[in-house]
């Protein structure tokens, strides 16, 4: 286990070393070549424009690497809490990016329900599943989210489904490692948004899958239902 572990962690660092590399490397082409003889001013904007948007890459990646980070280490208050409330807080912050996308959210959910976890965690789960739909989900598309109970199993889940191209069968598992993204990925994102879901859901004892699905990718991320309302 010890060794498993410990080939697990080498291998995470490895990939972020290389994730981290990659925009650096990219960063000091620019600069290397804006040096390399004179520059106009519009040169030299160029150069200036295309390493700040690798600036940008770096920086959500280590916000990224922090918030995995904190996931595994941070003290857990687990309370009551609203997982409706929540995700009505999570979209309401999420606001400017989904008018600015012109993506329409659609929500069956009941009035409340109650599960077992922390504010912060899930908040940071909630918030990675709706920027993975968002990235995926084409100008106009509609986002569905759907929250219910599970009395049986003792469970709350919330399905998230989207317009965008999906995740291949084959793919399903291997995108919730981190720093992988799947065949269908868009954009320069750091394939750590799902392994962030994960470990939120290993934290709080519940689950995250990808589903089959005939359009779209679908999401199910599950906590536990609070004691009151396995009972009820």
């Amino acid at each position: 286990r010890l060794r498993k572990a410990r080939d697990t962690q080498d291998e995470f660092i490895a990939r972020a070393a290389h994730e981290l590399k990659t925009p650096l490397g990219v960063m000091a082409a620019e600069m290397d070549l804006a040096l390399s003889r004179e520059r106009s001013q519009d040169e030299l904007r160029r150069a200036l424009a295309g390493s700040r948007d690798e600036v940008g890459r770096l920086a959500e990646l280590s916000t990224r690497l922090l918030d995995l980070s904190s996931v595994q280490r941070v003290d857990l208050e687990l309370s009551p809490l609203d997982l409706v409330r929540t995700l009505y807080e999570t979209l309401d912050h999420a606001s400017p990016a989904l008018d600015e996308a012109q993506v329409q959210i659609r929500v069956d959910a009941p009035e409340a329900l109650l599960v077992r976890g922390d504010a912060l965690l899930v908040r940071q789960a909630l918030e990675n599943l709706l920027a993975n739909a968002l990235r995926y989900s084409p100008r106009g598309g509609q986002i569905q989210l759907r929250l219910q109970a599970d009395a049986q199993q003792g469970r709350a889940c919330l399905h998230v489904q989207d317009d965008g191209p999906g995740v291949p069968d084959a793919e399903r598992e291997r995108i919730f490692e981190p720093f992988v993204r799947g065949r269908n990925a868009q954009g320069h994102g750091t394939g750590l948004g799902l392994s962030i879901v994960r470990a939120v859901a290993l934290r709080l004892q519940g689950e995250v899958s990808a589903q089959a699905s005939a359009r779209g990718a679908h999401f199910l991320f599950c906590l536990p239902l609070e004691a009151s309302c396995r009972d009820a």
